[in-house]
């Protein structure tokens, strides 16, 4: 599809919007005591806390307390969500720059798996650079607030009813193979973004040409 064709943008946040880096996640929740998280990660119980704390659909206390069972003997919730804080990632300015001027071209929305506490500290991050999220977005659609993840068909549908965007004119950008693909069989544009390299992708830069 020729970008000319385009009308929507639609954004992942994690590892495309802002950079995260898994690393700092696993060096600081061993520093916590969980000797063995980098092996862990891969563990059914460890890969459904991570997911259930991010995408927010349990509640986070619940998923606190099971995760502070795996930590030693001393350390507090507070302590797990400190670490936690580590998920918000590295906001790069020159994004946002981008996002307000894509805007005056195109409805820009951004989709993602966050929960409540990650969003507000992301959104604290957005403020110390000097945007807001009304700025940077026509709208957000947030897997906590909408009870829905990716890559479920229902998250997608209920986008597309709230805003009335075509799937055939809209450019979605996701750095998750299964999100893309889910993307893409809904009838999306999608572009399958290499982890916090979102300028190295030709859609990116073709949608930013000429853009003022």
């Amino acid at each position: 599809m020729s970008m000319k064709q385009i009308e929507t943008l639609v954004f992942d946040y994690g590892g495309v919007i802002v950079n995260i880096d898994d690393a700092s996640v696993v060096k600081a929740m061993e520093s916590l005591g969980v000797t063995a998280f980098k092996r862990l990660i891969h563990v059914r119980k460890i890969k459904r806390l991570m997911h259930q704390y991010i995408n927010g659909l349990v509640a986070e206390a619940e998923t606190l307390k099971e995760m502070l069972s795996l930590c030693r003997k001393g350390t507090t919730t507070e302590d797990i969500e400190k670490v936690l804080e580590e998920l918000c990632g590295n906001l790069p300015v020159e994004r946002l720059e981008a996002l307000v001027k894509l805007r005056k071209r195109y409805k820009v929305y951004l989709l993602s798996n966050i929960n409540d506490t990650l969003w507000q500290k992301s959104v604290s991050q957005m403020n110390q650079l000097g945007y807001s999220t009304d700025e940077l977005f026509d709208e957000v659609f947030l897997s906590y607030a909408m009870r829905k993840e990716k890559p479920s068909i229902e998250i997608y549908e209920e986008m597309t009813q709230q805003t009335g965007l075509n799937p055939a004119a809209t450019l979605y950008f996701d750095d998750r193979t299964e999100n893309a693909e889910a993307g893409k069989r809904f009838g999306f544009q999608s572009v399958l973004v290499k982890t916090n390299h979102l300028e190295e992708h030709q859609e990116w830069q073709e949608i930013n040409k000429n853009i003022v």
